[in-house]
Protein backbone atom coordinates (compact mmCIF):
# COMPACT_ATOMS: atom_id res chain seq x y z
CA UNK A 1 0.00 0.00 0.00
CA UNK A 2 1.22 3.50 -0.78
CA UNK A 3 2.28 5.55 2.23
CA UNK A 4 2.86 9.00 0.71
CA UNK A 5 0.58 10.04 -2.15
CA UNK A 6 0.84 13.33 -4.02
CA UNK A 7 -2.07 14.83 -5.99
CA UNK A 8 -0.93 17.67 -8.23
CA UNK A 9 -2.25 20.06 -10.83
CA UNK A 10 -1.43 23.56 -11.95
CA UNK A 11 -5.05 24.16 -12.97
CA UNK A 12 -7.08 25.31 -9.99
CA UNK A 13 -10.44 24.70 -11.64
CA UNK A 14 -9.90 20.93 -11.53
CA UNK A 15 -9.75 20.64 -7.78
CA UNK A 16 -13.49 20.23 -7.45
CA UNK A 17 -12.79 16.71 -8.76
CA UNK A 18 -9.32 16.20 -7.29
CA UNK A 19 -10.36 17.03 -3.74
CA UNK A 20 -13.01 14.32 -3.88
CA UNK A 21 -10.20 11.92 -4.84
CA UNK A 22 -8.07 13.24 -1.97
CA UNK A 23 -10.97 12.77 0.46
CA UNK A 24 -11.43 9.18 -0.75
CA UNK A 25 -7.70 8.43 -0.43
CA UNK A 26 -7.57 9.78 3.13
CA UNK A 27 -10.60 7.66 4.11
CA UNK A 28 -9.20 4.48 2.59
CA UNK A 29 -5.77 5.02 4.15
CA UNK A 30 -7.33 5.55 7.63
CA UNK A 31 -4.28 7.42 8.91
CA UNK A 32 -1.80 4.85 7.58
CA UNK A 33 0.10 7.26 5.35
CA UNK A 34 -0.40 10.73 4.00
CA UNK A 35 -1.79 12.59 1.02
CA UNK A 36 -0.09 15.76 -0.18
CA UNK A 37 -1.91 18.28 -2.40
CA UNK A 38 -0.03 20.54 -4.83
CA UNK A 39 -2.32 23.22 -6.24
CA UNK A 40 -2.50 26.90 -7.06
CA UNK A 41 -3.89 28.69 -4.06
CA UNK A 42 -6.36 30.11 -3.30
CA UNK A 43 -8.82 28.02 -5.27
CA UNK A 44 -11.13 29.88 -7.67
CA UNK A 45 -14.56 30.97 -6.40
CA UNK A 46 -13.56 30.44 -2.73
CA UNK A 47 -13.63 26.67 -3.20
CA UNK A 48 -11.20 26.26 -0.28
CA UNK A 49 -14.08 27.27 2.03
CA UNK A 50 -16.10 24.33 0.71
CA UNK A 51 -13.07 22.04 1.11
CA UNK A 52 -12.73 23.14 4.74
CA UNK A 53 -16.46 22.96 5.52
CA UNK A 54 -16.79 19.44 4.10
CA UNK A 55 -13.46 18.23 5.47
CA UNK A 56 -12.23 17.14 2.04
CA UNK A 57 -8.56 17.64 2.96
CA UNK A 58 -6.82 18.00 6.29
CA UNK A 59 -3.34 19.06 5.24
CA UNK A 60 -1.57 22.13 3.92
CA UNK A 61 -1.97 22.85 0.20
CA UNK A 62 1.49 23.15 -1.34
CA UNK A 63 2.63 25.16 -4.33
CA UNK A 64 2.83 23.02 -7.51
CA UNK A 65 6.38 24.28 -8.09
CA UNK A 66 7.45 22.48 -4.89
CA UNK A 67 6.49 19.07 -6.26
CA UNK A 68 9.71 18.46 -8.19
CA UNK A 69 11.97 19.08 -5.19
CA UNK A 70 9.63 17.09 -2.93
CA UNK A 71 9.80 14.17 -5.35
CA UNK A 72 13.60 14.27 -5.14
CA UNK A 73 13.76 14.74 -1.36
CA UNK A 74 10.82 12.76 0.07
CA UNK A 75 9.41 9.30 -0.33
CA UNK A 76 6.41 9.97 -2.61
CA UNK A 77 5.16 6.51 -3.55
CA UNK A 78 2.31 7.51 -5.88
CA UNK A 79 1.81 10.65 -7.96
CA UNK A 80 -1.62 11.58 -9.34
CA UNK A 81 -1.51 14.44 -11.85
CA UNK A 82 -4.05 16.14 -14.06
CA UNK A 83 -4.03 15.05 -17.67
CA UNK A 84 -6.66 17.16 -19.41
CA UNK A 85 -5.67 18.95 -22.60
CA UNK A 86 -5.23 22.28 -20.81
CA UNK A 87 -2.96 20.71 -18.21
CA UNK A 88 -0.86 18.94 -20.82
CA UNK A 89 -0.39 22.04 -22.98
CA UNK A 90 0.04 24.77 -20.37
CA UNK A 91 1.66 23.13 -17.34
CA UNK A 92 5.46 23.27 -16.90
CA UNK A 93 5.04 20.34 -14.51
CA UNK A 94 3.79 18.16 -17.36
CA UNK A 95 6.85 18.93 -19.50
CA UNK A 96 9.20 18.12 -16.65
CA UNK A 97 7.48 14.80 -16.01
CA UNK A 98 7.81 13.93 -19.70
CA UNK A 99 11.53 14.58 -19.48
CA UNK A 100 12.09 12.44 -16.39
CA UNK A 101 9.94 9.61 -17.78
CA UNK A 102 12.68 8.82 -20.33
Amino acid sequence: MHQNIAVASSVGFHFDVYMAVVWSLERVMKGNGSVQVYAPSPFPHDFEQIVDRLGLYHGHIKNPTDLISDMANTNISLLIIGTCEFECVHSPLFYYLLLIED
